[in-house]
């Protein structure tokens, strides 16, 4: 396989994980949807979509002005996509420092327990962290007939077999939301 036909495919790739965020965003009515195809964007669209599971009451009971609410889910989605980005950053710098990978230094596989407990500790944290950000996103999304949110048994099902699939499914279950008529944003308003 050449160099250009490696960055063909993952390039596809990529556009086919994005378009199962960018429908998602659309059905959200965010208007910056597009974020979804930029990396380092989408996860703090993602975390924006936290944002309003956590905070949606805030908004429908009026204690806080929408234009206050964007405000304020733009700063904690800014700090909170910055501490992830960072903190994922400082753990795989800590465990490149404990256990060298072969890209850095020419050395047998990890041979002592400390060294083998940090391989992969960077993949776990990020997995975990994404996995929680996927199913808070993945709740704001109701029946339109019940109101009721996906099942999230269901939904933790697809993030645990995310695992196996190298993240296939969480993609499968984007699109099925995204394009799906039956599911709706739980909260119905214009993203500003």
């Amino acid at each position: 396989m050449t160099l250009y036909q490696l960055v063909l495919i993952l390039g596809a790739v990529y556009i086919i994980l994005s378009l199962g965020m960018f429908f998602m965003m659309r059905k959200a009515n965010y208007k910056r949807a597009w974020f979804s195809f930029i990396p380092v964007l989408n996860v703090y669209k993602m975390v924006s979509m936290n944002y309003d599971y956590f905070k949606r009451d805030e908004l429908t009971s009026g204690k806080v002005s929408p234009m206050n609410y964007f405000e304020n889910r733009r700063y904690a989605s800014v700090f909170i996509s910055l501490a992830y980005f960072v903190s994922v950053m400082a753990i795989s710098v800590i465990e490149e420092v404990i256990n060298p990978t072969d890209l850095t230094i020419e050395r047998d596989p990890a041979t002592n327990p400390i060294e083998f407990m940090f391989t992969g500790v960077t993949d776990v944290y990020a997995f975990l962290a994404i996995g929680a950000i996927t199913f808070f996103m993945f709740r704001m999304f109701v029946n339109v007939k019940t109101e009721d949110p996906m099942n999230p048994i269901i939904i933790a099902i697809f993030i645990v077999a995310s695992v196996f699939s190298y993240g296939l499914t969480i993609v499968m279950l984007m699109y099925y939301i995204g394009l799906n008529p039956q599911y709706k944003y739980k909260i119905n308003f214009v993203d500003q």
